[in-house]
């Protein structure tokens, strides 16, 4: 409740509806806000070409298990992998891991 939500008495039907008016609008504008962040969070990880979950996806949900774990100096039992590398390398390469 505000500045917006004050109405003298009797309200004037004319302004009544201006404020309705304008606070949906409001509300509709916070919607498309709120589903923009969600696609841009979306996109940052994932790749726009296939929908697969991209490197910054893996980096930070590794990072994430670190923090739930909260590994400090304890070793940490993980493998990454670079799935661009892997697969820009197996072009040249043939099915026994030769170079072609």
């Amino acid at each position: 409740m505000g500045a917006d939500d004050y109405l003298t008495k009797p309200p004037n039907p004319q302004e009544l509806l201006a404020r309705i008016d304008a606070l949906l609008r409001i509300k509709r504008l916070q919607d498309q806000i709120a589903l923009s962040k969600k696609q841009m969070e979306s996109d940052w990880v994932t790749d726009p070409k296939t929908g697969l979950y991209n490197a910054r996806f893996f980096t930070s949900a590794w990072q994430m298990s670190l923090l739930v774990r909260n590994v400090t100096a304890s070793r940490f039992p993980g493998i990454a992998l670079n799935l661009d590398l892997l697969a820009t390398s197996s072009r040249c390469m043939d099915g026994r891991g030769r170079n072609t």
